[in-house]
C-alpha cells in the first residue's frame, strides 16, 4: 500500500504506518488504514483501493476493526461504535467501568493502543484494557493490579462484561514499562493471553480461567520489574525496553495445531559502536509449541528486515512488517508472507 493513495504530506507517513492492520475477509486480505474520517482498504489481491468516508460525531478512534467485510468496529474512550459501510447505520456499545475501578488517583479512563489489538471471534470483541499511571506513588498499586484486564463485547447484545487478571507477578505492586498483552483464539473455543512479562499462557473459556502453561524461551532471562518512582524517566523506560526480554504477539494455526509466540530476548542498550540500539539492531524469533504447550522450536528473524511491531497470522500464513524505516524510506505499506517450516 503506497502512501501516495492515501495522503501526500509527509508528517502522516509514520502514523499510516503505525496506524493500519491486515484482516482476512471471504478469502482475501485487506491492508486498511484510518485517517481524516476515511477508511482506505486495499485488496492485496486485486490491488484495488477502496475509500469510504465514516461519520461517527465522534473524535478519531483509539483504535478500529474491520470485522466482517461491510462492518466496521470503532473504539472510543467510552463505548463501541459498530458502524455498516453500505447503510451507514451505527449501533452503540457503551463501556460502564464500576466505580471501584476509577478509585485509584494513578488512573486515568481505560484504553486500548494500537498495540492492544482489538480481537473478534464467536461474535464476541476482546478489547485489552489497560489503566494508565501518570503519577511517582505507589499508593494503591497492588489494588490497581488486581483490576480485570479485559472487556468483552457480544455484538448482538448493547452491554459488556470485565474480566480476566494480571499475571501474579503484577499483582505484587511491579511495573513492567507499560500493559500490553495480546489474546488469540486457542483450541476448542479457548482465549488465549501473552503478557509481556510472564512466561506463561493464560487460558480461559468464556470470561474463566481454566489454565496456564508455560510457553517460554530456552534462554532463561527473568523479566524484571521497573521502579515505579522512575515512570516519568523517559530515557530510562527506553533503556529498559531495549533491554529487559519480554514477549509479544501470540497466534494460533488451526491447520498445524501450534501456537507462535514473539518473544524479544535480552540485549545491551548500546550496540558495538557504543550507540543507542536502533529498533532494527533489537533481536527478536518466534517460539513454537503445539496445541499441549510442547516445544517444538524457535525461529530467529533479522531485526534489520524485519519487525516484530506489526505481524499478522491470515490463511495459515504470517504477514511480517518489513523494518519500520525501509517502509518509510520506500514510502509505503510492505508485508512479507513467512511460512514456518516445523510441521508435525
Amino acid at each position: 500500500m503506497n502512501f501516495e493513495e492515501i495522503t501526500r504530506e509527509l508528517s502522516q507517513s509514520e502514523n499510516i504506518l503505525l496506524n493500519h492492520k491486515l484482516v482476512e475477509l471471504e478469502d482475501s486480505i485487506y491492508a486498511y488504514t484510518f485517517l481524516s474520517d476515511t477508511l482506505y482498504c486495499k485488496n492485496t489481491a486485486s490491488k484495488k483501493l477502496r475509500k469510504i468516508h465514516i461519520v461517527t460525531g465522534q473524535q478519531k478512534p483509539m483504535n478500529f476493526l474491520l470485522y466482517r467485510k461491510y462492518e466496521l468496529a470503532l473504539l472510543f474512550a467510552d463505548q463501541l461504535i459498530l458502524y455498516n459501510l453500505l447503510t451507514n447505520d451505527t449501533i452503540k456499545i457503551l463501556f460502564k467501568l464500576p466505580d471501584q475501578y476509577k478509585r485509584v488517583s494513578e488512573i486515568i479512563i481505560a484504553q486500548s493502543l494500537m498495540n492492544h489489538e482489538i480481537s473478534f471471534f464467536n461474535d464476541k470483541f476482546y478489547i485489552p484494557v489497560s489503566y494508565k499511571i501518570w503519577t511517582n506513588t505507589t499508593n494503591g498499586l497492588k489494588e490497581f493490579y488486581e483490576y480485570p484486564n479485559c472487556l468483552v463485547a457480544d455484538v448482538n447484545e448493547t452491554g459488556t462484561d470485565l474480566f480476566g487478571n494480571w499475571p501474579y507477578c503484577y499483582t505484587e505492586g511491579n511495573y513492567y514499562g507499560d500493559f500490553f498483552y495480546w489474546i488469540c483464539e486457542g483450541t476448542n473455543d479457548e482465549i488465549i493471553f501473552s503478557f509481556r512479562a510472564s512466561d506463561s499462557l493464560f487460558r480461559y473459556y468464556n470470561t474463566s480461567l481454566i489454565g496456564k502453561a508455560k510457553v517460554a524461551s530456552d534462554d532463561n532471562n527473568k523479566v524484571i520489574s521497573y521502579p515505579v518512582a522512575e515512570i516519568q524517566d523517559f530515557g530510562k523506560i527506553r533503556q529498559y525496553n531495549t533491554e529487559i526480554p519480554r514477549y509479544e504477539q501470540v497466534f494460533y494455526n488451526k491447520s498445524l495445531r501450534q501456537y507462535y509466540r514473539v518473544y524479544k530476548p535480552q540485549v545491551s542498550f548500546l550496540n558495538d559502536k557504543g550507540k543507542i540500539r536502533q529498533a532494527s539492531e533489537i533481536p527478536w524469533m518466534i517460539l513454537i509449541f503445539d496445541e499441549s504447550f510442547n516445544k517444538i522450536g524457535e525461529v530467529n528473524f533479522d531485526p534489520g528486515k524485519f519487525s516484530f511491531y506489526r505481524i499478522y497470522f491470515l490463511q495459515n500464513t504470517l504477514y511480517i512488517i518489513n523494518e519500520l524505516t525501509e517502509n518509510i524510506k520506500n514510502s509505503c505499506i510492505i508485508y512479507q508472507k513467512v511460512k514456518i517450516g516445523y510441521e508435525k
